[in-house]
């Protein structure tokens, strides 16, 4: 008989807490991946952003604001 797994309301898939400034992470779709991004900023209040990579179309690199130097 296979486990029936209970999902979280809210469980992130990418781990943007442990990301660093010029890290790169690659997404399936990237409409979800910018929206999952923007409520971890709302929470966290980091100024920091995702762009996307021009030769990837389905890279993001994070943009840490505070992080540069």
């Amino acid at each position: 008989m296979p486990a029936i797994l209970q999902m979280q309301p809210f469980r992130p898939k990418y781990d943007f807490d442990a990301m660093r400034h010029g890290d790169a992470i690659e997404v399936e779709n990237t409409n979800a991946a910018r929206e999952m991004f923007a409520r971890w900023r709302r929470k966290t209040g980091r100024r920091a952003r995702l762009t996307v990579s021009r030769d990837f179309p389905n890279r993001l690199f994070f943009i840490d604001d505070g992080d540069i130097v």
